[in-house]
């Protein structure tokens, strides 16, 4: 039977007990989330594991992953044990409504459940992974400030027509926009993708635009990616 699986650089994902695959979304957010050197990382919705090994391949931070699914959870702990970096990715089978922690995260990164108003998918993991249907943005960002640290930033990425919706989750829950960087595929076209930062207390930075295939683009998935893309 074919692999499955994506290789990076550094690792190799396997995702066939997963509901959703490796994508641009996660790899654009794993490469522009501005991560701490050190500290304590909260992956939500881990998936793969991609966003969590990204992180570790960045940083030197301890980094705790939460997936509520069986399979993907299992998925991404052999992902994790197949890295360099396993003693500092611990994955958690859970459910991060009641996930509770002993100290609150640095740093949050999701690759949230957003198609939270279209049509349900034909699969059950995967409507629970693409649309929402496990989790809310309401209940997602309820837990995110329940468990970030009072100056900790959370990283997420978007649809653009989610982006206000999810503002309004996020500004109920004391989080605020930081950075901000629309997602083109050329230059000029409407950007369906929305990279974004949350603070609780924090001065909005001016917008940016990230065209894919851009010499800027490149640059920043070009530690991950074994070819330009």
């Amino acid at each position: 039977m074919p692999s499955t699986g994506f290789t990076f650089k550094q690792f190799h994902i396997e995702q066939g007990s997963c509901a959703m695959k490796v994508g641009t979304d996660s790899v654009l957010l794993g490469a522009w989330s501005a991560l701490p050197e050190t500290g304590r990382i909260l992956d939500i919705g881990c998936g793969t594991g991609i966003l969590s090994l990204m992180a570790a391949q960045r940083t030197g931070c301890i980094i705790t992953a939460v997936e509520i699914e069986a399979d993907a959870a299992a998925q991404a702990r052999l992902n994790v044990s197949a890295s360099k970096w396993s003693s500092r990715i611990d994955v958690v089978c859970a459910d991060i409504r009641t996930f509770t922690a002993a100290e609150p995260f640095q740093t949050i990164v999701c690759n949230p459940p957003y198609f939270q108003n279209s049509l349900a998918a034909p699969l059950a993991a995967r409507a629970g992974a693409r649309q929402g249907v496990n989790l809310s943005f309401d209940e997602l960002l309820q837990a995110a400030a329940r468990l970030l640290s009072q100056d900790g930033e959370m990283f997420v990425v978007l649809p653009c027509d989610a982006l206000q919706p999810f503002f309004k989750s996020a500004a109920m829950n004391g989080l605020h926009q930081h950075n901000l960087c629309y997602v083109s595929t050329a230059p000029g076209k409407q950007p369906k993708r929305v990279l974004l930062s949350l603070q609780r207390h924090c001065t909005p930075s001016a917008p940016t635009t990230l065209v894919m295939g851009s010499p800027t683009q490149l640059a920043l998935t070009s530690a991950f990616y074994l070819t330009g893309r």
